[in-house]
């Protein structure tokens, strides 16, 4: 049976690569909107992320690039719980 930061990791995978495929359709398809690529300051206020210098990177690094990252780190985390 999985625990929870396994099922976080995996939907978090899940996510990154709807919104990566989501942009890469939008991309061929040519369309206006869907060819831009999404940042955390799309959906957040990211005034005290950028204030910082060790967190800056968050604001400007591609949506689907954190939930991999964040994916991969609850996974191992799961792994490392589960046993």
């Amino acid at each position: 049976m999985t625990n929870k930061p396994i099922l976080l990791g995996l939907l978090s995978l899940l996510a990154a690569f709807l919104i990566w495929g989501y942009q890469a359709l939008g991309t061929l398809m040519e369309k206006e909107g869907a060819g831009a690529t999404l940042y955390l300051s799309n959906f957040v206020d990211t005034h005290a992320l950028e204030s910082s210098p060790y967190l800056a990177f968050l604001a400007t690094t591609p949506l689907y690039l954190l939930l991999v990252g964040l994916g991969v780190l609850f996974l191992i985390i799961g792994a490392i719980v589960q046993k």
